[in-house]
């Protein structure tokens, strides 16, 4: 929850910062890719522990899979619920270290990695029975 003008020049979520990423620039050559965002959503019926975009989420670290964050602030009508907001220096050095531990999320958000095999690597398996998977066909 921010105003505008902060949501945008200064993002805390790592989830708004990818949505934000995500957006088609008019500069951008036609047909330029766009910045997908790597992995499925979560289960809104079930959800897990802790952050719901940790699975997905560039800056998670073992305690956003776990725990649920605190709301924060940033300034005036800034909250936000993240233990390592993006432009901090806690999820300066989460991403550092996720980047170094090759973790798809961080990699596919760095550019290190192409987000199609990101997104396969967190591909839910097929179930018995069910139509072939990309990987089946």
């Amino acid at each position: 929850q921010a105003p505008t003008k902060d949501l945008f020049s200064h993002t805390r979520m790592p989830y708004t910062e990818a949505l934000l990423r995500s957006i088609p620039r008019l500069a951008d050559p036609s047909h330029t890719r766009l910045r997908a965002i790597p992995g499925r959503p979560p289960d809104l019926a079930a959800l897990p522990p802790g952050c719901p975009f940790a699975p997905r989420c560039p800056y998670a670290q073992d305690r956003c899979r776990t725990d649920d964050p605190p709301a924060r602030t940033a300034g005036a009508g800034h909250i936000f619920r993240c233990w390592f907001p993006v432009g901090s220096p806690e999820g300066d050095d989460a991403l550092a270290r996720n980047v170094a531990a090759g973790v798809p999320a961080a990699l596919a958000f760095t550019g290190a990695a192409p987000v199609a095999a990101v997104a396969m690597a967190g591909a839910a398996p097929a179930e018995p029975g069910g139509p072939p998977t990309a990987e089946e066909t």
